[in-house]
């Protein structure tokens, strides 16, 4: 069973466009190459990265695919990559989770934060231990269950986007890993939407390595003013194989 993350909080770039905006940047071509790759798209998303052009994660039926700005000989392009999935191995599952109030897990907040118009996130691998104090060198059973959870090595803000799912979405992405899968890569995004009434963030998290794929999608809704603990969630996540053949 995986550990349970703790809550992070949200790098900000109010100016960031969202990933509407950063789609339409792309040429024709580069949509066409990532369409025929991912084949029926289930999730996506894209954001700019490095030279301002904007990087692409796709998740569909087919794999995980990535367009990624490169400069090549003086040309700007893209590189289109896929890790493909085994067909037949897609599974999928909805979560709807009440406020943690209610489910008695107490208080989600972790820090405080400015409402803003957009947020974005990054890609995250393991070439770096966590920090010592993010994982407890010896883990706390899980409650009611006596079994001691097993730590996913991910970077700490990796850990921490995470840390904000629910924690049936949390275990559902980090499981598949914990069966010396090798070389997890984390890539994310989310996106917060005001109202007069509320707060509504869609966060899109994907963890990949050598065998396996997993991808969440989920929004947290928010009454404005009230402390995390309140909010509710409405997700739905993926799990495939890597096609190894």
């Amino acid at each position: 069973m995986a550990q349970l993350q703790e809550p992070g909080g949200f790098p900000v770039d109010p100016a960031a466009p969202d990933r509407q905006q950063c789609w339409d940047m792309l040429g024709e071509n580069v949509r066409s190459r990532l369409a025929a790759k991912a084949g029926r798209v289930l999730q996506w998303w894209a954001r700019l990265e490095g030279d301002t052009r904007p990087k692409v994660i796709v998740f569909g039926e087919l794999g995980l695919c990535t367009a990624t700005p490169l400069v090549e000989d003086g040309t700007r392009v893209y590189r289109i990559d896929r890790l493909p999935l085994e067909p037949g191995s897609l599974r999928h599952r909805r979560f709807e989770a009440p406020r943690a109030a209610e489910r008695g897990d107490g208080p989600a907040e972790r820090g405080g934060g400015s409402a803003v118009a957009r947020v974005f996130g990054r890609r995250g691998r393991n070439t770096t231990p966590p920090a010592a104090t993010t994982t407890p060198t010896t883990p706390i059973p899980a409650p009611g269950t006596g079994l001691v959870p097993t730590p996913l090595n991910l970077p700490d803000e990796a850990q921490g986007i995470l840390g904000n799912f629910p924690p049936e979405v949390q275990r559902y992405l980090q499981n598949p890993f914990l069966a010396n899968d090798h070389r997890v890569v984390a890539d994310w995004y989310y996106h917060e939407q005001l109202d007069v009434a509320h707060s509504r963030i869609l966060f899109l998290y994907a963890l990949s390595a050598d065998r396996n794929i997993t991808v969440a999608a989920a929004t947290r809704t928010l009454a404005r003013g009230r402390p995390q603990s309140y909010a509710t969630w409405q997700a739905e996540a993926y799990h495939g194989r890597v096609r190894t053949t």
